[in-house]
């Protein structure tokens, strides 16, 4: 999915899911590594001066698959909040010919 929102409970449905990347002839392309960091985000008071302010915690991993392993999949299905973001970095494809390519970054708010 192209998409840059998508809905807490749309995410959860896809969490369990592969990474699958297309180019752009429309070829499946396997993921065998990426980059993955759950920015939990909510709002506490600055102790200075009193004022609401918005606290990030950032927690993620490397993996060596196509998917998030269970941990990290039971992890944010009990912990996913609306104002999360989840990235996906650095995420390797497997091209024709053994060829390994870097495809753009996927974050979701």
């Amino acid at each position: 999915m192209l998409a840059d929102t998508l809905p807490r409970p749309d995410i959860l449905k896809i969490v369990d899911s592969p990474l699958v990347v297309w180019d752009h002839k429309k070829m499946k392309h396997k993921v065998v590594s990426f980059e993955f960091t759950h920015e939990s985000r909510e709002i506490t008071l600055n102790d200075t001066t009193g004022k609401p302010m918005i606290f990030s915690d950032f927690t993620g991993d490397v993996f060596k698959t196509d998917r998030l392993p269970a941990l990290w999949s039971k992890h944010l299905k009990e912990t996913l909040q609306q104002g999360d973001v989840l990235y996906f970095n650095n995420i390797i494809v497997k091209y024709a010919d053994d060829k390994l390519y870097m495809v753009p970054a996927i974050k979701f708010l």
